[in-house]
């Protein structure tokens, strides 16, 4: 049965298999582009490549923590970032996963952008011990993470489109 905005994810989204194709055949002329831009990064300005981990805290539904993967690509594609999804827990992969992923892609330096509404316990408590973990994991690499999506504009608008369309 599903919710109005389900189906409508289902009909954008397209099919998991679907998505897990398109994500494979991309994943080699992703990677040549990564190289190619971060070879370009270094060499203009001499700054550090820059990969972004978008940091969820996971579902045991696994449309949930796709939808999360979908964000963070959609993301790389919009501005050809390096990015990953990464999650707390019951999703994968794990913060250290992403941060090695985005290391073997070029990356020098890490910023985690939590995909949460509010700073609890885990942004509190939990991501920063995971941040140092990640870091230490892999020769301390330079990781940093922004605010949650609390107070962000858009967040607001969100709110007002989804008001909008229930009273239509």
């Amino acid at each position: 049965m599903g919710t109005a905005a389900q189906r409508q994810d289902d009909r954008t989204m397209g099919t998991a298999a679907q998505r897990q194709d398109d994500r494979a055949m991309g994943t080699a002329a992703q990677r040549q582009d990564d190289r190619a831009m971060g070879t370009a990064a270094q060499r203009q300005d001499g700054s550090k490549v820059t990969g972004f981990i978008v940091f969820a805290h996971g579902s045991r539904v696994e449309s949930a923590n796709q939808a999360v993967r979908e964000v963070a690509s959609q993301m790389a594609a919009s501005g050809h970032y390096l990015v990953e999804a990464a999650f707390l827990e019951l999703g994968q992969p794990d913060l250290t996963g992403a941060t090695a992923l985005l290391i073997a892609r070029g990356a020098q330096r890490i910023v985690v952008i939590p995909y949460f509404l509010t700073l609890g316990t885990h942004m509190q408590r939990d991501l920063p011990r995971l941040v140092r973990e990640a870091a230490q994991a892999h020769g301390d690499v330079e990781m940093e993470v922004t605010a949650t999506l609390d107070g962000h504009p858009a967040l607001l608008q969100a709110l007002l489109d989804r008001a909008g369309a229930a009273l239509r």
